[in-house]
Parts: structure tokens; sequence; C-alpha cells
């Protein structure tokens, strides 16, 4: 099995990484981002919190002003 992560997907837009915060990169391949994001994206799947919680919760558990981390999370 292999993970593959991705900036954005090419076919249906234009430049459609950008809409993701994914600009001024240095490298025509974007790679330089992609180190940046992908260290986020490792925390964010070892549970690190990513987020708080909104002061009104819409349909959430959460307590309000809390510190969320991706769901479902798996400490393994």
């Amino acid at each position: 099995m292999a993970l593959g992560v991705s900036r954005g997907s090419p076919e249906p837009a234009e430049r459609g990484w950008e809409a993701f915060g994914y600009t001024g990169s240095a490298d025509p391949r974007g790679a330089d981002i992609a180190r940046e994001k992908f260290d986020v994206f490792l925390q964010a799947i070892q549970g690190e919190p990513m987020a708080r919680a909104a002061e009104k919760p819409y349909m959430s558990p959460a307590a309000p002003g809390s510190d969320l981390r991706i769901e479902p999370h798996s400490p393994s």
C-alpha cells in the first residue's frame, strides 16, 4: 500500500491548488510548498490539535474553544 499526497487536482481547474493556499512556490513542481504542507499533514495524523472549536459549534459535541484534532483518530 502507498500513500499519495497531492496539492490539488490539476484536471478540472486551472491552477486549482492556489484555492487551497498553495502559492508562492519557487519550484515549478511546488515541491517546496508540498514539503511544508506534508509536515502539517504528519502532525494532524499523529493526533496533534489542528484547530479550535467554534464558540457556538454547529452539531458538534466539542466543547467551545477546545482543541480539535482530525477525526476519526487512530492512536496507531
